[in-house]
């Protein structure tokens, strides 16, 4: 999921990235919807929609969506699945809404894609209500997230081949970092949590198939060659396939709900 116009998810697959892969996150979703108290009547911003998993299962429970992201193919499949809400393409560093528009806002796996996290941030507290709750998600540290084996024998190819984010996406994970972050925009947290999500694939076809949906792994193989990317995804593949064949990738994601402070 991104946030900001750029080229950091050019290329992604949106499809597959939303039939394949997207879907593993099911429990953090559902955690950032209860922890941001999102219900019927919410007026919720989803910051870094993607293609609209979060933000269709927010308007289930009846809230009113808004929705941004910086890729426009992963816009066209949001706008397919939200057909009455509004999805548009937009900087988080520059969001276009007034202050005080939304009742939560929820960004998952998205303010590390900011070129300034800290402005990202501001930006979001200036859209949340006064008694509203925002909502943020990263990848937890890399050694309880397994799919980390994937960045890392991409990494063996060569330099990234998409333009990096700011910070890591484990970086917030850190002890005081969405606290400093929080603090930053004028926001405290009021209580934070973690989500286990195993990505788990029926077999090799259909885990190659999720691994190439992201704009990072279009990048790989623009530069290094379909061939070299398959083979070196393939073999992490292997030491993660379970004896009836499936592929499976423990992870756990982290987030934080604050309200102003």
């Amino acid at each position: 999921m991104t946030a900001t116009p750029s080229n950091a998810w050019a290329g992604v697959r949106e499809l597959d990235w939303a039939q394949l892969q997207e879907q593993s996150s099911l429990p953090l979703q559902a955690a950032v919807l209860d922890a941001g108290k999102v219900t019927r009547g919410t007026r919720l911003l989803d910051v870094g929609c993607g293609t609209g998993i979060l933000s269709l299962l927010a308007t289930l429970r009846g809230a009113e969506v808004t929705a941004i992201d910086g890729s426009e193919a992963m816009l066209n499949m949001a706008r397919q699945r939200l057909p009455s809400c509004d999805v548009r393409l937009a900087d988080l560093e520059a969001l276009p809404f007034e202050p005080s528009t939304f009742d939560a806002v929820v960004a998952v796996n998205s303010l590390f894609f900011a070129r300034d996290l800290d402005a990202a941030m501001r930006e979001v507290a200036r859209v949340l209500d006064a008694t509203g709750r925002i909502v943020a998600t990263c990848w937890g540290p890399p050694d309880r997230c397994q799919y980390t084996a994937i960045r890392e024998a991409m990494a063996t190819l060569g330099p990234p081949a998409s333009p990096g984010s700011r910070v890591g996406p484990s970086a917030l994970a850190e002890p005081g970092a969405f606290e400093g972050l929080f603090a930053r925009a004028g926001l405290r947290v009021v209580t934070r949590g973690e989500s286990p999500c195993a990505m788990v694939y029926p077999n090799a076809e259909v885990a190659w198939l999720a691994h190439a949906s992201s704009a990072p792994t279009q990048a790989a193989i623009r530069n290094y060659g379909e061939h070299a990317v398959r083979r070196v995804l393939e073999e992490v593949d292997a030491r993660h396939t379970r004896a009836d064949g499936t592929i499976s990738y423990d992870n756990v994601f982290v987030w934080a709900a604050g309200e102003r402070a």
